[in-house]
């Protein structure tokens, strides 16, 4: 009798699992503890091509795994790869509920074929390393209700531009690190600190547009491997002598107003 008391209530809890995820354009939604918003989840399980908990480690810019069972292609998981543009909306319905679509989870698109990605207002969190590994992602525009970017949430991406929206105040470590095709950066004047690595291994970054008159706060190596003889960082008007008093800002040899 207990063991099937026992039984049954793990098939409950199956059940209760399974109807909190949505399916809706090929995306994949978890309904949140508060009943009425969503998380964008990821659309499978199964780890791709280096598995999900590879990360770059951020001193010695390795790649390092911690999961068991990585190395399974994205085919194993039966869900074909998202590719082209691609819009996250703002609500998603099911059996007659609207759901308010308010983050993005972890790993979420990791490695996804996406050239293009707008995200709605509507999301105030996007969990880190969400769009690693997109190499074909080329272009995102973030929403206003962001208050950070997490760690690696766009690393290893070929994004040539950002726009950091105001609202943010923090770019975690790594988060924009070994983006090979990004030329140029426009922080908002809410960031006011920069995290380790934040763009590490941006060896094309050309330039930087800050629209802060306080210089951010700087982690360590934040620019990495960028050519600070080359890039040019842009500043407000008569906060020049305040960036080139900073040790961090003043390594870049070109720093001018606008």
């Amino acid at each position: 009798m207990k063991k099937l008391i026992f039984l049954t209530f793990c098939l409950s809890l199956a059940l209760a699992s399974q109807a909190t995820d949505i399916w809706n354009n090929n995306l994949r939604y978890s309904i949140n503890s508060d009943g009425i918003s969503a998380t964008v989840a990821k659309r499978t399980d199964s780890k791709r091509s280096f598995g999900s908990d590879q990360r770059i480690n951020p001193v010695d810019r390795v790649l390092t795994d911690t999961s068991s069972n990585s190395g399974s292609s994205s085919e194993d998981s039966g869900v074909q790869l998202l590719s082209g543009d691609l819009e996250i909306p703002e609500s998603v319905i099911s059996e007659g509920k609207t759901y308010s679509v308010t983050s993005i989870a972890k790993d979420a698109f990791w490695r996804e074929e996406i050239v293009s990605v707008v995200i709605p207002r509507t999301v105030a969190m996007i969990d880190e390393a969400a769009f690693m590994g997109c190499e074909k992602l080329t272009k995102v525009i973030l929403p206003e209700a962001l208050t950070m970017i997490k760690p690696q949430t766009f690393s290893m991406t070929g994004l040539t531009s950002v726009t950091i929206p105001q609202g943010v105040s923090s770019i975690e470590w790594g988060a924009f690190s070994d983006c090979n095709d990004l030329l140029s950066v426009t922080l908002s004047e809410t960031v006011a600190k920069i995290d380790l690595n934040a763009f590490g291994s941006c060896r094309n970054l050309k330039e930087i547009h800050v629209r802060r008159a306080t210089p951010p706060t700087l982690g360590s190596n934040v620019f990495d491997r960028v050519d600070k003889s080359t890039c040019v960082v842009y500043v407000p008007k008569n906060s020049k002598s305040i960036y080139e008093k900073v040790i961090d800002w003043a390594e870049f040899k070109n720093i001018r107003e606008e």
